[in-house]
């Protein structure tokens, strides 16, 4: 705003409109929203709402800090886990193809 540039207002039609395009163009978010003529987070935002997905630039915001630490040590917890056994299993299949390799 302080540019100088009145804040554009587009119709949900529009919007609808503008990530149908998006989607069955196959082009990039940057390469429809210079077409179009409107701003790349606007378009980016119109898709993730469209897609019932959160506005990803704002929902860390929103989060509590304390909450996103524990979210974020469990899930860390999960990938620490998932990789031991996918280890354990990447050393299971190293010694069955060296018995398998012998015979």
């Amino acid at each position: 705003m302080s540019r100088g540039r009145k804040r554009q207002k587009y119709s949900d039609d529009f919007k609808r409109d503008s990530v149908n395009y998006l989607i069955s163009s196959g082009k990039s978010i940057a390469a429809v929203s210079e077409e179009l003529g409107v701003e790349f987070y606007n378009l980016s935002r119109w898709k993730n709402q469209l897609l019932g997905k959160p506005d990803e630039d704002n929902s860390d915001m929103k989060e509590d800090p304390a909450a996103k630490m524990r979210r974020l040590e469990e899930s860390n917890k999960k990938t620490e886990k998932e990789n031991s056994r996918l280890r354990q299993e990447n050393e299971i299949l190293k010694k069955a193809m060296g018995i398998v390799s012998r015979q």
